[in-house]
């Protein structure tokens, strides 16, 4: 988590808030669509592991 609000905290300075959390939404959907298809579990695990970093980024720009 600490490196996904890192993440979130540099793009939010250099691509503004609002940019940054659309980014980041596409991120988190295109991830979302590829569990979602996954043709086996090495592919879900792969998918996996950018959700629970893009989490953060997300709840970051919320406020």
């Amino acid at each position: 988590m600490t490196i996904g609000a890192w993440v979130g905290g540099i793009m939010g300075d250099r691509y503004g808030r609002r940019a940054a959390y659309q980014i980041n939404l596409l991120i988190f959907g295109l991830a979302s669509l590829a569990r979602a298809f996954a043709p086996s579990m090495e592919w879900l695990i792969g998918a996996r592991l950018d959700p629970e970093d893009a989490a953060p980024r997300q709840m970051q720009f919320a406020e």
